[in-house]
């Protein structure tokens, strides 16, 4: 079962972060955790043109209208209900935030996201793809939410089927098995699925021996095959996991196959990149995180995952058949 004992949802006051807000609350009463909300003040200190008394004044005004508007950010039904650590800081947002999750060692982070298309980005410009980067511990983000998936009032989330958008990339098992835990902890369903790009079919020849460039039939059969593999080797037999292999653009097909089999949380990895490819913020895990209408959780792997192996290490529960 996944131990979770500290939450930390960033808040800005938009209405992406109350809902994030009040999902994260939610899980806090159910997970028993404590809930830490962060209000990040921007330094004025660049805007100091001789005049630093006038700066301290306007800093000192931030500070206090963040306390207020950080207590009333709190329902009132969930004043009794939960263990409320309110944190205001001043400074650079991202390198604040990453430090909370440090010093009050945060198991998971609830995020709001606008998804918002164009520029799509995400509240509080790009501290969303910033700390999804950087952070070493799971990312819970909350989009555009369709109505059967929010959360008005204390009680707890409805987690009845997961799916797990899975890349047959060496790190697969550690999100299958955090995913697993997930299903065990809700007692949801679980869907493991694999979409092709058929785009990039032609790299499928080297994977698969024996088959074609663009044969997708053998392509899926290889791909359906190594799944399976997988999650034998996972050892979550008292699990009931079903594998799909779709063929589509990744991020729409995810969506498209969550949608079809009426999911309430997108699982996946999200890998460390460099500096070109967070500009870009191209990759598969980003767009389904601007497109999704469901939450989307982020489990960080790459090239430390030294973080997510002590977590299970931690949350290790013995399932005896």
């Amino acid at each position: 079962m996944i131990k979770i004992e500290n939450i930390l949802v960033p808040v800005d006051f938009s209405q992406p972060a109350s809902r994030a807000l009040r999902y994260g609350m939610s899980l806090a009463i159910q997970f028993r955790a404590r809930l830490v909300l962060a209000h990040v003040v921007p330094s004025l200190a660049m805007f100091d043109y001789g005049f630093p008394e006038r700066i301290q004044e306007l800093e000192k005004l931030a500070f206090e209208g963040a306390r207020k508007s950080l207590d009333q950010s709190i329902p009132q039904e969930y004043r009794n209900l939960v263990n409320i650590l309110p944190v205001i800081k001043g400074g650079d947002v991202r390198e604040e935030l990453l430090r909370i999750i440090h010093d009050e060692k945060i198991d998971l982070v609830v995020m709001g996201s606008h998804g918002r298309r164009n520029i799509e980005r995400f509240f509080l410009g790009s501290t969303t793809e910033h700390m999804l980067r950087r952070v070493p511990v799971p990312v819970l983000t909350v989009s555009r939410i369709i109505p059967g998936h929010e959360i008005h009032a204390p009680s707890p989330v409805p987690i009845r089927r997961i799916v797990y958008a899975v890349d047959l990339s060496e790190n697969t098992e550690i999100g299958l098995r955090y995913s697993a835990e997930l299903a065990r902890t809700f007692g949801a369903e679980l869907e493991l699925v694999h979409a092709i790009d058929t785009l990039e079919t032609g790299q499928w020849a080297i994977e698969a021996p024996g088959s074609l460039p663009f044969d997708l039939p053998a392509i899926q059969e290889f791909a359906r095959e190594r799944l399976q593999q997988i999650v034998k080797g996972a050892e979550i037999e008292d699990l009931n996991v079903n594998i799909s292999v779709v063929e589509g653009i990744p991020h729409n097909t995810i969506i498209r196959f969550a949608d079809e089999v009426h999911a309430d949380l997108i699982v996946q990895n999200l890998k460390s990149k460099g500096v070109l490819e967070r500009v870009m913020l191209g990759a598969t895990a980003e767009r389904v995180i601007r497109a999704s209408h469901i939450p989307v959780l982020s489990i960080p792997v790459g090239n430390d995952s030294s973080f997510m192996q002590a977590t299970f290490e931690r949350n290790a529960v013995s399932y005896r058949r």
